[in-house]
């Protein structure tokens, strides 16, 4: 058990080190705290596997642009100025100060619904961690008394009794040659 012990603590680690951040074209999953210009980045995909990132711009739910080349991020711009413009220049039209406000609760919930995938990927593969060894450490118990059955069972049969076998007399059906048989067996 303190092998499982440790196998658990080691993938906590590892997965407590990775942040993610939702954007526009990808799940952008980095190692630190705040994702930041010369830092490497990865993509991952809905099962929560790696991949390589396109280069290219990349929108988080927040209004943050990140541009991305060659795995590693170039340039953050935060777009909050941009949103708070867009309000003034229409200040005659009601629906627009609502849209802005839906798109930033929208924006709240999506990284919430968001969040619960990611976490659901991390989740499952820790859990379908511990049954395989859950599974192994069963199997390897079968195998430890299978093993311990064979230690307490001969490899083979007495020497004498194999010996009686090869020198048993052979009967063939002919008298005078099945009498001969038992005399040289004798």
């Amino acid at each position: 058990m303190s092998k499982l012990n440790a196998i658990r603590e080691m993938l906590q680690k590892v997965l407590a080190t990775f942040e993610r951040i939702a954007t526009d074209k990808a799940l952008l999953e980095y190692d630190g705290d705040e994702l930041e210009v010369g830092m490497a980045v990865h993509g991952i995909d809905e099962e929560g596997n790696p991949f390589e990132l396109e280069n290219g711009e990349y929108r988080a739910d927040d209004g943050t642009v990140y541009v991305i080349e060659d795995g590693k991020v170039t340039e953050v711009r935060e777009v909050e100025n941009t949103q708070e413009a867009e309000p003034e220049e229409a200040p005659a039209e009601e629906p627009a100060p609502e849209a802005p406000q839906e798109t930033v609760e929208n924006a709240d919930e999506e990284p919430q619904t968001e969040e619960e995938p990611e976490a659901d990927p991390r989740d499952q593969r820790i859990a379908d961690l511990e049954s395989e060894i859950a599974r192994l450490e069963e199997e390897n118990g079968a195998l430890k008394e299978r093993i311990a059955e064979l230690e307490n069972k001969p490899a083979a049969e007495p020497a004498e009794a194999e010996f009686e076998k090869v020198n048993a007399p052979v009967k063939t059906g002919i008298k005078k040659l099945d009498n001969l048989s038992r005399i040289l067996n004798a």
